[in-house]
């Protein structure tokens, strides 16, 4: 059961997860290899591999680092993997299948290997040939000094199940020693946490170890040969020391507590009971990443699914109201329902922004101006704060754009920081439309104007301005009504998810008020809910229902049109395949092609 992801996740939050209290070499009566995964990166660090004995003494040097970092009192066990449970078998074999494709899609610039990898299966000459190696290798161990009293038990690949869970079951015929697994697979940290031991520790390759190029292939006739017109000679295999430099050295392993991992859930849950807390921590981690389930958008551990499912467990209240799992390990389906309805409406949310039905991208909330007061004169505007450096000319020019109409600018006296304009307007509509309008004096954007001037303001115009006024009133009335028209009508909503969502969800296609008060447009115009609905009844295309807060809005032909249900169903049918080839699940063994028509 891989989690990708997981450890990034837990070395984020887990604090001393990492063991480094002490160097190495550490100390534990117990060590496991599960061992495949050490054959795999040999297999990465095995250059000529024509020569099958040069990958064996890779594997010796790694048994020689891994035994240099812990040192077991009472029993080394190598588990390699046997014979898998069906599921597994399936899972792997549509691995296989896949690698194989992807292979072959890369044409001439793909990597050959001269090795197959699916070499290393149970059952294979091969695994036969390294199962005999390695108890050769544990008849040579035994005579070592350091080593005396240590019992070294191979388990090949004849017998049944993989290595960790050969591993778990000599664990729990010893809950009481010191356990040390060594995997980079995070199947030993769910099942070291699950287990009845209370001290497990996990070492590790780091993630971001570089791999040593070395210096000495162990075949330098061959390489001479090629140089030359000499026959070649038959490779000489490489010496212990030549390949314990190719693989990962004792500086690229870190050991990992799973005590501490224990102790930080205990501390987050300190109501629970420890063993019930475990197992329904690790049946939420089958949710963010499982090599069995499809995976769930919406927990993504990447963008904080398991933090997410945490803190809805947590609002589960399991000491009080039961646990997801039961105490003989079985689901417990309604307590599962209640923890999944957390997140089921995030789920529909990411499937509506696949289908183009989303929110849309989150919004910044606004801290500008606020609507015009009054008292306003309808056509001067506040501009501030502008560069000190700007000229009238400059500011003049910016604000003429979109049609504006402007009649002077006048700057305020200020002591210190960024100067403030007064800009007068020839017409309301012109200072109207620049009130939510974006400005640039060399490329220099300017904050929003503002039509709240006060007394202090405008007494530092000087006196020989003509002080007029316009009526504003029935401008702004007129600029609100077209937005609404605007965002309602066929030319904006088809491209504007966050609207197209609200008109969806009504029948009637009905749009409170109170979403587009947030709009920054309407954030400067108009904040009022019952003036605005006065003002939108004065439309032939909009059609408004209700007073004052509980007031609504939808367009009177188009947005219907625009969004009845026929071209909604269309989107249907490209879910399933746009949402499983992000999160794609596994592939049942012999299931016809995605394309096939089937």
């Amino acid at each position: 059961m891989g989690v990708p992801g997981f450890y990034r996740w837990a070395v984020r939050r887990v604090p001393h997860l990492r063991a480094k209290s002490t160097g190495p070499p550490y100390n534990s009566k117990l060590r496991y290899l599960d061992f495949n995964g050490v054959v795999h990166t040999c297999v990465n660090d095995w250059t000529l591999q024509e020569e099958e004995e040069y990958l064996f003494q890779l594997v010796e040097a790694q048994l020689a680092v891994l035994l240099s970092l812990v040192t077991p009192k009472v029993l080394l066990y190598v588990a390699l993997d046997g014979v898998a449970p069906r599921a597994k078998m399936n899972q792997q074999r549509s691995r296989r299948f896949r690698k194989a494709q992807e292979t072959d899609s890369d044409g001439i610039d793909a990597v050959v290997d001269v090795f197959d990898r699916n070499a290393i299966t149970p059952g294979t000459p091969f695994m036969q040939r390294l199962s005999n190696r390695l108890r050769s290798w544990a008849a040579t161990q035994a005579a070592v000094p350091d080593l005396q009293g240590l019992s070294i038990v191979i388990s090949c690949d004849l017998d049944p199940g993989e290595g960790e869970h050969k591993i778990m079951e000599v664990i729990r015929n010893h809950p009481e020693h010191t356990h040390c697994l060594c995997s980079n697979d995070a199947d030993l940290v769910f099942l070291g946490l699950v287990c009845e031991s209370e001290h497990v520790y996990l070492l590790r390759t780091k993630p971001n170890y570089e791999k040593r190029v070395p210096t000495n292939t162990g075949q330098p006739q061959a390489a001479e040969a090629m140089d030359s017109d000499a026959v070649p000679e038959m490779p000489v295999p490489a010496a212990p020391a030549a390949a314990a430099s190719a693989g990962p050295m004792a500086e690229d392993y870190e050991m990992l507590s799973i005590v501490a991992l224990r102790a930080w859930l205990s501390s987050q849950f300190p109501d629970c009971l420890p063993n019930r807390l475990l197992a329904d921590f690790v049946a939420m981690c089958c949710l963010v990443g499982n090599d069995f389930l499809p995976h769930i958008a919406a927990v993504d551990i990447y963008d904080g699914g398991l933090d997410k499912l945490l803190a809805a467990y947590y609002r589960l209240k399991p000491a009080l109201n039961g646990y997801l799992t039961t105490s003989d390990l079985t689901l417990n389906l309604p307590r599962w329902r209640g923890l999944l309805e957390q997140v089921a409406q995030e789920e529909a949310e990411l499937l509506l922004t696949t289908l183009g039905l989303g929110w849309g991208p989150k919004q910044l909330p606004y801290r500008g101006p606020g609507p015009p007061v009054s008292t306003w004169d309808g056509l001067s505007v506040v501009v501030s704060p502008v560069p000190r450096k700007t000229t009238a000319a400059q500011l003049s020019a910016a604000m003429s754009k979109q049609g504006s109409i402007v009649k002077s600018v006048h700057q305020l006296k200020q002591s210190r920081g960024p100067a403030s304009w007064l800009v007068r307007f020839a017409d309301a509509a012109s200072a109207v439309r620049s009130l939510v309008a974006t400005r640039r004096v060399e490329t220099q954007r300017l904050q929003g104007p503002s039509a709240r001037l006060t007394t202090k303001q405008t007494n530092k115009v000087t006196t020989s301005l003509a002080w007029e006024a316009a009526d504003w009133q029935e401008e702004l009335n007129t600029a609100v009504r077209e937005s609404f028209e605007y965002w309602l009508g066929p030319e904006n909503l088809p491209n504007d998810s966050f609207l197209r969502r609200h008109v969806r969800q009504r029948r009637d296609r009905f749009v409170p008020l109170r979403v587009f008060v947030m709009f920054r447009r309407l954030r400067v115009w108009m904040q009022d809910q019952a003036q605005l609905a006065k003002v939108l009844r004065s439309s032939e295309l909009l059609e408004v229902w209700g007073e004052g807060r509980q007031a609504w809005v939808r367009h009177k032909v188009e947005a219907v049109q625009m969004l009845r249900p026929a071209s909604g169903l269309q989107f249907c049918p490209n879910l399933p395949k746009e949402y499983y080839a992000r999160y794609a699940g596994p592939v049942a063994c012999g299931s016809p092609a995605a394309d096939s028509g089937h």
